[in-house]
Order: structure tokens, then C-alpha cells, then sequence
């Protein structure tokens, strides 16, 4: 392409301002959910819909109790307490809270929420990479490919997957990350710790995922680490910090991991193996545009476009595409999962999970590579890349119009959630909990005892307290998981063991009691909550200051 030609190309995109652009943004963020979320005013119901919604419940009902920064979610399982928000950080999920808080129904929330998660996918993509290429139409284009791909659009509106959604918003900072330290501007490695700290708020699967990636980024570029091995000693640093921004998260999860055994470390309910599809299933599925795991039409053309014009290529984008090509393989059934099904790979669940990692890198690769695969005549680069992302948001309506339609219900349904559904895998229960059973045969406090007094029985939020009498040691169960961090407090002249678990209603708190007195019970949280609440804050805070003071300076100078 001649210079003219890149020139008239990039005026026209460099006159859309940056406020252009996130108009734009917008816009399309409207449209690529509209059919799914806004219509009619109905609401697609994705398969982890609920129970997102009812985390999204909880942390409202936690902040309107004077609990901003909870533990345990007592929206769930009916009232029970799950400890998802030690397992799954709700840190992203505020500003859907809030907008309960406002007054917002549930329902309505949670679709103001995902139109601003979408938006940001765009933001976020456009930034991350403009700070790798500093060339505006290809950032444009990298945003617009990736947040229209399918497999995105199928995780926000087929599986709600709300959790991989948030995972694929922030993604494009690791990625990003971790091309600046490879690429020699490894003093930005904070950039590939904020990546991974958002990334491991968002999802714990797709960080573990990322991990991956990471790995055979880093083996197809051995040579340049062992040349400058610099860039190691920043891995090294921005993986010490990334550990230290997300030890309020890493932390309790270990905590509760080593206090008992939940199901997550004793029952395999998923299997790779059995998960996985061969490749003709998932280009049915891509061509088709259905499906759960549909990766969309865009990355397998892309993907033959690339390999026909790989001698084109950048070093760096033959690695995308190897790496594409590689998750490619391992997403199939052709890759012997088996072989893997009693490790931590099983924790991935579905090995089409690694469409992120293929989306991702195709997409970047094909933004950072048009003008050299693409025929350079007059308009041509401008009427293909036009009329692809046309099809993609085509593509992505088509998708939701065609989608069930007895799925589709009224905002106000959303509003008649109870909290029961706590997953597919339940994972954070106590491993002998039979939690169907449980919720059937007790409602509140409760005594085998027949000569126990008890009475003034009472509940606030997270708070249950009585007042007993009994003539002998008694034990007397609390409708409440059994969680490390409980408490109790007498007043009164009996006496009260520590909080264990039942023996009769596996997975319940309980307590022994003699004598009489007022017993009041709560969730009073850990030690390693609270000091591993400080080391993130101030890790956060001190990252914060030392970017606000770089800034101060480069203006300064």
C-alpha cells in the first residue's frame, strides 16, 4: 500500500475522536445485546444466569446490612450462608449492587450491568492494545473483532457465564502485559499484575487458563529470555505482585481449603474428556452460529487467511497463531484428556473454555495484520474489514434472535429468585452435605432434646441469638454452613463449646450447651481475612501512587 494511501486510511480514522469512538462503543454494545436483554423488556435466562443474579442479590442485601465486603452470601442457599464470595470475588460485581441499591429491580440491574461490562470489553480492548501497537485504526479494529466474537457473545447470552464474561473484559491487559515484557518494555510488568490480579477476580478457571498461555508464550520466546535475562527477573517481580494484590482472595480460599474438605476437593463432577467435542462439531457450531460453545465464524476463516499468508506475518503474530492453533487441538477430543482427568486440568470443566485463549489470539493477530494479508488496492482493505465487522454484528444478532424464546422472561421474574441455585457443582459445600436433604428437614434452630427450653429465637442478617435451659449437655444446631470463622458468645452462667460441625446434619454449625443462658452467634471472619485484606489495599494503594507520581513526572518533563 502506498503512503498516500495508509495516509488517507488513517486520517479517517484518526479524525474519530477518542469520545467518537466510545460512542461508538456503546452503541454497539446496545445493539449486541438488545435482542437477548432489552426487547419486550425480557431478559434471556443463560444456564449460570440464577446464580449470578443471586450473587449480585447478595451483595446488595450484604451492603444494606452494614456488610460491604462479605464472606459469606446468605441470599444463597436460602439463607444458609455459601461461602461463594470467599471462593468467587464479588469485587466486580459493585457496581450491579449499586444499582440495586438505587432502587433498580434485579432483573434491570443485571442488564444496566452487563451493558456496561460489554462497553468496557470494547474500552479495555482498545486500550490494551493501542499500548503494544500506538496505531488507532488497528486498536479500533482489535475491539470491535473481539468484542463481537462469538464465543463472547454466546458466554453473555447462551451460558451467562458471568464469571468468563468478566474474565474475557479483562483479559486483553495480561495479554497485553505480557507482549510488553517479552517485546523489551518489561519495567511496565505491573501491567501484566493488574492483568492477572482483574483476571483472577473475575474467574479463577480462565486465570489457570491464561497460565497456560502464558507458558507457551513464554517457551516459543525461550531464546529471548535466555538472551536478556532481565526480562525473567520482571516475570519474576510481576508475578510477586500479582500474588500480593490478590492475597485477599488467595488466601481465605486456602484457608477454608486446609480448614475442611469441601466438594470441590472430593467430587469430580466434570470430566474433560467426556466434555470435549471433535473439531467438526465446533465448526458446525461456528458456521451454523449456535450453541453454548460456538467460536464463531470470523476465527476459523481467520485462521485458514493466516496460515495461507503466514510468510506475511510478524514474528509475534506467527506465535498467536500457533498458540490459536494449539488451543485449537487441545479444546478437541482428538487430545487425550484422560490422561490428565485426576489432575488440576479437571478444575478447567470444559475444555472448549479454551476459545478464549483462541479468540483472543486471532483476533489480535488478524487486527495487527490486515494491511499485509489483505490485497492492497484502493478501498479494498477498508470495504473487507467494514463489511466483517458488519457480518459480525449480523452475526451476533442473528444469534439472539434466534435463540429459545422460552427462556425469554419479564425483568420482574428475576425479582422471584430464592437463592437455591448454588451452581452446577455446588463446589463450596462442605463435602458430606447432602444440601437438597438439609434445606427439607431444617427451617431454624434446632434440638434433638426434648427437655431443652429455647426461646426468643431471632435472626438479624447474619446474626442468630436465644435464650436456653437445659438439664444436661445439649447440642443445638444452627440452619447456617459450616464455615471457619463462626462464633458464639454466652451471657448468662451455663457454658457453650466452639462451633463444629454437626455430626447429624453434615455440613451445619453446632454447638454444645449446659446450664442456661443467652447464646448469640455470628459470623465473626478470620485472621488471615483481615491481613490479607491489608496486604492487597495497600499493594493496590501503593501502585496507585507510584502511577499517579510517574504520570506527574512525564508531564512535568
Amino acid at each position: 500500500m502506498s503512503d498516500n494511501k495508509k495516509g488517507d486510511w488513517t486520517k479517517r480514522i484518526g479524525q474519530l475522536t477518542i469520545n467518537h469512538r466510545y460512542i461508538l462503543f456503546f452503541v454497539i454494545s446496545y445493539l449486541s445485546i438488545y435482542f437477548s436483554y432489552i426487547q419486550g423488556g425480557k431478559l434471556y435466562q443463560g444456564h449460570d444466569s440464577d446464580f449470578h443474579l443471586s450473587r449480585i442479590e447478595a451483595l446488595y442485601i450484604a451492603i444494606s446490612n452494614g456488610d460491604f465486603f462479605p464472606q459469606i452470601t446468605y441470599f444463597l442457599a436460602k439463607g444458609m450462608g455459601y461461602a461463594s464470595s470467599i471462593f468467587y470475588s464479588d469485587i466486580f460485581l459493585y457496581p450491579a449492587a449499586l444499582l440495586r441499591l438505587i432502587g433498580f429491580p434485579l432483573g434491570l440491574s443485571y442488564v444496566f450491568y452487563i451493558l456496561l461490562v460489554t462497553f468496557f470489553t470494547f474500552v479495555i480492548a482498545y486500550h490494551s492494545f493501542h499500548s503494544i501497537t500506538y496505531d488507532k485504526k488497528k486498536s479500533l479494529i482489535f475491539s470491535l473483532l473481539y468484542g463481537l466474537s462469538s464465543y463472547r457473545i454466546a458466554d453473555v447470552v447462551t451460558r451467562g457465564a458471568l464469571g468468563e464474561v468478566l474474565a474475557l473484559m479483562v483479559l486483553p491487559i495480561a495479554f497485553a502485559g505480557m507482549i510488553q515484557i517479552i517485546s523489551g518494555d518489561e519495567k511496565k510488568f505491573y501491567i501484566l499484575s493488574i492483568g492477572m490480579a482483574s483476571l483472577f477476580i473475575s474467574h479463577i478457571i480462565s486465570t489457570v487458563i491464561f497460565c497456560l498461555f502464558i507458558i507457551g508464550y513464554l517457551i516459543l520466546n525461550i531464546k529471548t529470555l535466555i538472551k536478556d535475562r532481565k526480562r525473567v527477573l520482571y516475570l519474576f517481580y510481576a508475578t510477586v505482585l500479582t500474588l500480593l494484590m490478590v492475597a485477599v482472595s488467595v488466601l481465605p480460599i486456602i484457608e477454608q481449603l486446609t480448614f475442611q474438605q469441601l466438594k470441590v476437593q472430593s467430587e469430580q463432577i466434570f470430566y474433560l474428556q467426556k466434555s470435549a467435542e471433535n473439531l467438526v462439531d465446533y465448526l458446525k457450531s461456528a458456521i451454523l452460529n449456535q450453541g453454548y460453545n460456538n467460536l464463531g465464524w470470523l476465527i476459523i476463516v481467520a485462521l485458514l487467511v493466516l496460515l495461507i499468508r503466514i510468510r506475511s506475518l510478524t514474528t509475534q503474530n506467527k506465535q498467536f497463531l500457533v498458540l490459536g492453533i494449539v488451543f485449537l487441538f487441545l479444546a478437541t477430543d482428538y487430545f487425550p484428556h484422560y490422561l490428565f482427568q485426576d489432575t488440576v486440568f479437571n478444575a478447567i470443566q470444559f475444555p472448549w473454555r479454551y476459545f478464549i485463549i483462541i479468540t483472543l489470539c486471532i483476533t489480535w493477530a488478524l487486527a495487527d495484520s490486515f494491511e499485509d494479508i489483505l490485497p492492497q488496492k484502493k478501498n479494498t482493505q477498508v470495504v473487507v474489514i467494514s463489511c466483517t465487522i458488519f457480518l459480525l454484528l449480523f452475526s451476533s444478532i442473528q444469534y439472539q434472535i434466534t435463540g429459545r424464546k422460552d427462556v425469554r422472561f419479564d425483568y420482574d421474574y428475576f425479582s422471584q429468585l430464592d437463592g437455591f441455585n448454588l451452581g452446577a457443582g455446588m463446589e463450596y459445600l462442605p463435602s458430606d452435605m447432602d444440601y437438597v436433604k438439609t434445606l427439607n428437614e431444617i427451617s431454624g434452630i434446632f434440638t434433638r432434646s426434648k427437655e431443652a427450653e429455647i426461646s426468643k429465637a431471632t435472626r438479624n442478617y447474619n446474626e442468630l441469638s436465644f435464650i436456653y435451659r437445659v438439664e444436661k449437655p445439649t447440642k443445638v444446631t444452627f440452619p447456617i454452613i459450616y464455615y471457619k470463622g463462626y462464633d458464639v458468645q454466652l451471657t448468662g452462667s451455663g457454658e457453650i463449646s466452639k462451633v463444629e460441625e454437626s455430626q447429624e446434619f453434615k455440613g451445619l454449625c453446632e454447638v454444645t450447651v449446659s446450664g442456661e443462658g443467652r447464646v448469640r452467634f455470628w459470623y465473626k471472619g478470620t485472621m488471615i481475612q483481615k491481613v490479607s485484606l491489608g496486604i492487597s489495599l495497600l499493594t493496590w494503594l501503593s501502585l496507585a501512587g507510584y502511577l499517579i507520581d510517574k504520570r506527574k513526572k512525564k508531564s512535568a518533563g
